[in-house]
């Protein structure tokens, strides 16, 4: 994940003391962080708004990027730059949804960075998925599928919400949003244990911010999860137990928008606010 933030250093310090990353490299104007072995997961500029850069998708390989490209121009999706935006990646495309999205499919960064690192914070394992809100999920949803290869998971029956997964087969990689203005709702990354929860309050304590939603637990990904938001008003998603469908051919399940497990099967509803939250695209 790619941001703009205007406080870059707020920023670094809620993902490292609270989010307990690690920085690999930082200059006044960028930072990287990781919580594993590769060498950036989360890419942090400086900017007059918080607002998101690019999503990246890594693929398996430099072909299978070029493929990307190729297929992306007959979907819709408008090819913006062969160039990386990282310096180290040997090949990469950046397209754009007409919503503004800027998808990067890269080939594999470097796992050069060590696994295990003494952090003030509760540390994760890695991103999970991107909340991405559309003004037109099935569109999206297509493209998704015709150019990257990617498969719906579970959707609501008019398509309000749809689940979407890639290669590593856990539930969802894209949970899109239907909404009259394009943007992020959240993003996410996956925890150890519920326990780390427990950690991530008291660490949101210290740092003057609080949960937004949670604990509980998606119908759609069974997985639990909290919500908070950093100092820059990103919407952050701590997941643990997503669901791994193992049979790429399974069957999605339909919701129904009004299921009342459908947000959460513990029975507590989130706040109209966070229902309506929204972090710009850059590109918009």
């Amino acid at each position: 994940m790619s941001f703009d933030v205007p406080d870059l250093d707020g920023a670094v310090a809620d993902y490292t003391e609270v989010m307990g990353l690690q920085v690999v490299e930082r200059t006044a104007q960028r930072a990287l962080l990781s919580s594993n072995e590769r060498r950036a997961e989360l890419i942090l500029h400086r900017g007059d708004r918080a607002c998101v850069r690019a999503i990246g998708l890594e693929a398996y390989d430099a072909a299978a990027v070029d493929e990307a490209a190729s297929r992306a121009p007959a979907q819709g999706l408008r090819v913006v730059s062969r160039t990386p935006s990282i310096e180290w990646c040997e090949r990469a495309v950046t397209v754009a949804t007409e919503d503004g999205l800027l998808i990067e499919v890269h080939s594999p960064i470097p796992e050069d960075r060590p696994r295990r690192y003494l952090t003030p914070g509760v540390r994760p394992r890695r991103i999970d998925h991107i909340g991405p809100r559309s003004t037109d999920p099935e569109r999206l949803s297509r493209q998704l599928q015709s150019v990257l290869g990617m498969k719906i998971s579970d959707r609501t029956r008019a398509g309000e919400l749809i689940f979407m997964r890639t290669g590593n087969l856990r539930h969802h990689t894209f949970s899109i949003v239907q909404s009259p203005a394009a943007g992020m709702h959240h993003y996410a990354w996956e925890m150890f244990s519920f326990n780390d929860y427990l950690q991530i309050g008291n660490l949101l304590a210290q740092a003057d911010l609080k949960y937004a939603y949670g604990p509980g637990r998606h119908g759609p990904g069974d997985n639990l999860f909290t919500y908070h938001q950093d100092r820059n008003g990103l919407m952050v998603e701590c997941t643990v137990e997503m669901e791994v469908i193992s049979h790429d051919s399974s069957q999605y399940k339909i919701w129904d928008l009004a299921n009342p497990r459908l947000m959460n099967q513990w029975g507590i509803d989130p706040q109209p606010w966070w229902l309506e939250h929204n972090t710009v695209f850059a590109s918009a």
